[in-house]
């Protein structure tokens, strides 16, 4: 079997762990303190500011730039597919989120 490392997509970048971790977690925290998406949860205005507070703790923690928060990924010639596991980057009502980062 030919294993791909997340490394190898980044021409052995040094930086590559920073810059995924930048770009995730500006992703999932648009998609995940949307106001849409928080309405989807029953939320009242005052649980939702506290929510997105916890929200940024947990996508600032789970998305820190370390191998392990993003050895589960797809990708192809457009994009690499980050996806998260059950209260990595929040908790298990958001379900289990991903990233799509779009190759440069």
């Amino acid at each position: 079997d030919l294993e791909i490392r997340l490394e190898d997509l980044f021409n052995n970048d040094p930086l590559y762990l920073e810059d995924i971790s930048r770009f995730v977690r500006k992703d999932l925290i648009a998609q995940l303190t949307d106001s849409e998406a928080l309405n989807d949860l029953g939320l009242d205005k005052n649980v939702q500011a506290k929510e997105i507070e916890t929200m940024q703790a947990g996508i600032d923690e789970g998305t820190k730039p370390v191998a392990t928060n993003f050895s589960t990924f797809t990708f192809d010639t457009d994009a690499i597919t980050f996806y998260f596991q059950d209260y990595q980057v929040g908790p298990h009502s958001i379900g289990l989120p991903r990233s799509i980062m779009p190759k440069k």
